[in-house]
């Protein structure tokens, strides 16, 4: 159930992709999208409790973070395209996927090593589950990435991004 819960999260981010990107701007929605990115551990970390009411939360969040992960997929892989020169349109791809696919890995994997190696002192420190912290690192270290978000160039020639 989980698993169909993040396949309608992430076939809503690939069915909605055209019409935001005809809507909007594909720099705006890009950092829309990174913000909103960094909205889903801060609610993971901020969800307490149990019962139905944090489990339907928990869905939605993962509705979300499935919807984002689709449409940023999307518009990561417009930008290369229209960035790429039209004879290296193959390696360029490559290259993105690559670097958006190892941004996500290591959204997630930083946080986990990070606690991982402060754990024996980590209770001491913080009120809250070492569980907990691993989604607020999580959204931390997402800001970092949003400085290299404006390294990105714009394009020269044709209509702006």
């Amino acid at each position: 159930m989980i698993g169909g819960i993040a396949l309608a999260g992430m076939s809503l981010g690939y069915l909605s992709a055209k019409k935001l990107r005809q809507k909007y701007s594909l720099r705006g929605l890009c950092l829309a999208v990174h913000l909103a990115a960094m909205l889903i551990p801060l609610l993971l970390f901020f969800l307490t409790g149990s019962g139905d009411l944090a489990a339907c939360i928990l869905c939605l969040v993962l509705v979300a973070a499935a919807f984002l992960m689709a449409l940023s997929s999307i518009l990561c892989n417009v930008w290369m395209m229209d960035l790429a020169a039209p004879d290296n349109k193959v390696m360029a791809m490559a290259w993105s996927g690559m670097f958006f696919y190892c941004g996500w890995g290591c959204s997630r994997l930083f946080p986990s090593f990070f606690l991982g190696r402060i754990y024996p002192w980590i209770e001491t420190i913080v009120p809250w589950s070492p569980c907990r912290t691993i989604f607020l690192l999580w959204a931390v270290l997402l800001l970092p990435a949003l400085f290299l978000f404006f390294r990105i160039p714009r394009k020269t020639e044709g209509t702006p991004l």
